[in-house]
């Protein structure tokens, strides 16, 4: 478990925690943390990993893997940015990088090509505009690590799918950090400081204005006339 209390002392740090905040969070005691986080626990109970774990926004099952191999983390609020093993990636040309936007905002859910189609081109898409997008997920799918051999972008039903948590993905990791801070009143404002942390601008502010459109009807949210295309 040194493994673990290195990583769990790391993000807890990262998030300006301390111990005392972070036992307080997770429901254990904060001699817990501290054995862990030294390396002093061999054999810790499972539902603690887990509740410490999803209180610094790690996903339980990572774990396992070897720290900074192949780990990958996708930052949608603001500027898209994509860092494996901790380096950054390069996501290709602007087409490219707005369909891992759109396949991002839709985490674990099959988006279907003709909305990636409108998202990308509008009312007037070329006609080769299928074997485009499937392009582009070609050469996404060649950026982005398997995890535990499952493959992060996989089709079907018509469409794609991004597989991610929230220790790989902000958007979902801000999306459990608020839901935990209406459920949690207590630690509601400690949880609500960690999810502003997320937030490094307007959603994909680096991308093209109509798939932050999309993005605003997708939350219900009505964008003004006039708007900029």
């Amino acid at each position: 478990m040194e493994a673990f209390g290195g990583v769990l002392r790391a993000r807890r740090l990262g998030r300006g925690l301390t111990q005392e905040e972070l036992s307080r969070l997770a429901g254990v005691s904060v001699r817990a943390v501290r054995d862990i986080e030294r390396g002093r626990v061999r054999r810790p109970r499972k539902d603690s990993i887990r509740r410490l774990a999803a209180a610094v926004g790690l996903d339980p099952a990572a774990l396992d893997e070897r720290p900074g191999v192949d780990r990958l983390e996708i930052k949608l609020l603001g500027p898209l940015t994509v860092h494996r093993a901790e380096a950054p990636v390069d996501v290709g040309p602007p087409r490219q990088r707005c369909v891992l936007g759109l396949l991002g905002l839709q985490p674990n859910r099959v988006v279907r090509q003709e909305e990636i189609i409108d998202v990308l081109w509008g009312a007037h898409p070329p006609a080769t505009s299928r074997n485009m997008v499937h392009a582009c997920v070609s050469r996404l799918r060649r950026l982005l690590p398997p995890r535990k051999d499952i493959a992060l972008i996989t089709g079907g039903d018509g469409g794609y799918r991004l597989t991610v948590d929230s220790d790989q993905l902000d958007l979902l990791r801000f999306d459990d950090l608020v839901a935990r801070a209406a459920a949690d009143p207590g630690s509601a404002l400690d949880l609500h400081a960690q999810a502003l942390a997320c937030r490094r601008g307007p959603v994909l502010a680096d991308l093209t204005a109509r798939l932050r459109r999309h993005f605003l009807s997708l939350n219900g949210v009505m964008q003004a006339p006039g708007g900029p295309e």
